[in-house]
């Protein structure tokens, strides 16, 4: 007996990747909660912003009611955020975090920056799911 499977709806999807980004939140804390070496557990944590990133981009992306703001605001906290950060941080390993500093920009300043473009990721989510649901 074939089964069919039907998509999940945008609304569960949404749903889906609200609790994906705070379980993203809520392993960022542990890793810096239990790894003492700052470093170690920052290259931890940029591997789960990307990967959770590039996964509910590739989930979005395989249904055909696919939310394109889902799938640019991800884009976004990539390029701007995610792999720039994990970049200064290999590139200047040995430095400070804080300290760092590229093409006159402060890492601590993108670093400010990445923690509201993943709220506004959050957020239009949840925006997005609250106007479909009045138009």
């Amino acid at each position: 007996m074939n089964t069919v499977k039907l998509p999940i709806s945008e609304k569960k999807r949404l749903m889906i990747y609200i609790i994906i980004d705070i379980i993203v939140i809520l392993l960022v804390i542990a890793c810096f909660r239990l790894i003492e070496e700052r470093r170690i557990a920052a290259m931890y944590t940029s591997f789960i912003f990307i990967t959770s990133a590039l996964g509910i981009m590739a989930f979005e992306g395989k249904h055909p009611d696919r939310n394109k703001w889902v799938l640019i605001s991800n884009l976004i906290f990539l390029l701007t955020a995610a792999l720039p950060i994990l970049a200064l941080r290999l590139l200047f390993w040995d430095q400070v975090f804080d300290q760092i500093q590229w093409n006159g920009i402060q890492a601590k300043y993108l670093h400010q920056a990445s923690t509201y473009l993943f709220l506004f990721k959050m957020l239009l989510a949840k925006a997005v799911d609250s106007i479909k649901r009045f138009t």
